[in-house]
């Protein structure tokens, strides 16, 4: 099982996405973690490589296994993903590797376009994205209404959430929901 490590670089309201330039399929930047190389350390190498961004890699959100058939072959990957840290990155993107393509997306497009797994594309829509429409610590997506406190709707202190904001926890359960889904 190969080892891959993406981040989520929300801007403006807009998730920064990749694809390579011969596929229709986006996902979230990033790329296989190497041999004696940690997850944080891959993460901050690929945006490096492939945009020139110095970015600091934040916390992890989740890890799951996600099994997929890519050119007839069937792989499968464990991905870490975290939230990235970027001041100010540009609105037009110039990649340093000419496989790949990039763009900002917002929850719109984010709805037409392919974006895999599904479980991330899904807490982004429906989860990351509106959080950083709306400033404060959350909405309920849910309901579509009402501040959320630090722990959320169902969430108790001392049942081992402490500390994680509702939007991590909601983004776990959504990916937890559907990690082991085919592409």
């Amino acid at each position: 099982m190969r080892t891959r490590a993406c981040g989520i670089l929300v801007h403006e309201g807009k998730v920064l996405l990749q694809r390579k330039v011969h596929e229709t399929i986006w996902a979230l930047p990033g790329g296989r973690v190497e041999d004696a190389e940690t997850v944080e350390a891959a993460l901050a190498h690929e945006f490096m490589e492939e945009l020139g961004w110095d970015v600091q890699v934040g916390r992890r959100l989740c890890a799951f296994e996600n099994t997929f058939e890519h050119d007839g072959s069937l792989i499968a990957q464990l991905e870490h993903c975290f939230q990235i840290v970027f001041d100010n990155p540009p609105e037009a993107i110039v990649p340093h590797d000419a496989t790949l393509t990039f763009c900002w997306a917002a929850c719109q497009e984010l709805e037409r376009l392919d974006v895999r797994p599904k479980a991330i594309k899904d807490a982004l829509i429906n989860t990351i994205l509106p959080q950083h429409r709306h400033p404060g610590e959350g909405r309920d997506p849910a309901s579509g209404s009402g501040v959320r406190g630090k722990l959320g709707p169902g969430f108790r202190r001392g049942d081992g959430n402490e500390g994680r904001s509702w939007i991590e926890i909601h983004f776990w359960n959504l990916v937890l929901d559907s990690a082991r889904s085919v592409w």
